[in-house]
């Protein structure tokens, strides 16, 4: 990483949200962000953004969490 790297949260109060939060936060940007992908190429990047903030779920939990994206439009 360059010393210009984001590595953490900008915004004021990101460091407070609960795992579920951050859970939530991430499923509502990959949703937007892979809108029309496959959901193989959602769940690679849902994972991708998991690991990078430090959060582990299962195989299991990503189903849910795909389910939710592509089912409606609410989060877990």
């Amino acid at each position: 990483m360059s010393a210009g790297d984001q590595t953490e949260p900008v915004q004021d109060g990101s460091g407070d949200a609960t795992q579920m939060e951050r859970i939530r936060g991430l499923l509502v940007q990959v949703t937007a962000d892979m809108a029309g992908h496959s959901d193989e190429q959602f769940l690679d990047e849902l994972r991708r953004r998991l690991d990078d903030t430090g959060i582990e779920v299962s195989d299991q939990t990503l189903g849910v969490l795909l389910e939710a994206a592509r089912g409606s439009s609410s989060a877990p």
